[in-house]
């Protein structure tokens, strides 16, 4: 299979193709075939390299029993980064052509800019994936307290489950229109209760 490719721009373009090895078309052979693809987006080389931080998660649970009077107690805490920051602005072929001196590639009718450099440029914004900036982080803390009941050779346990015990409020998506930068979309949900009960015989 021959590649090739040619640049109509006067600036060097990164590039890469490669071929899934089942890649066919119909009962023709791959060497019969010609594949042709516009690019209508231009990744500037300022972002292909990219160092992205460490992330920290932070996980534990624990369980203990009472023994005697038969209350158990437990409880999980995690600790996650925050939703990824972005701000895109999608410019109208209006607005964008007279700066480039052409019509938007394609004719398109608009193009997303991405206003933080530091992340990916996207054909949609939730595919940005570079992660350099994060928001608040995300804390949550979970409880349980359950009762054994014995009656013979069953045993009934009731428990009591209490969801975001300190009703955190933490954001998990964020908007990343230019009107509405960072204004909340998803926060997490508020402290609730689960009663519930096992039975074992």
């Amino acid at each position: 299979m021959c590649r090739s490719r040619c640049s109509i721009g006067a600036d060097a373009v990164p590039f890469g193709v490669g071929a899934h090895p089942y890649l066919r078309a119909g009962n023709a052979a791959t060497d019969d075939c010609t594949l042709q693809l516009a690019a209508t987006t231009a990744l500037p080389l300022g972002y292909c390299h990219m160092n992205s931080p460490f992330l920290t998660q932070v996980k534990g649970l624990g369980s203990y029993t009472i023994p005697r009077v038969d209350i158990q107690l437990g409880g999980s805490f995690q600790s996650n980064p925050g939703p990824l920051v972005q701000a895109t602005f999608n410019a109208p072929a209006a607005l964008a052509a007279p700066s480039l001196g052409r019509p938007l590639s394609g004719n398109a009718p608009n193009a997303q800019v991405n206003l933080l450099p530091s992340n990916a440029l996207a054909a949609t914004p939730t595919a940005a994936s570079a992660g350099a900036l994060y928001g608040d982080r995300v804390n949550q803390v979970d409880l349980r307290v359950g009762r054994i009941f014995r009656f013979g050779q069953r045993r009934t346990a009731v428990n009591l489950d209490v969801y975001n015990a300190l009703n955190s409020s933490a954001v998990l998506t964020e908007s990343a229109a230019y009107g509405t930068f960072r204004a909340p979309q998803i926060v997490m949900v508020g402290r609730f209760v689960k009663i519930s009960a096992q039975v074992d015989f």
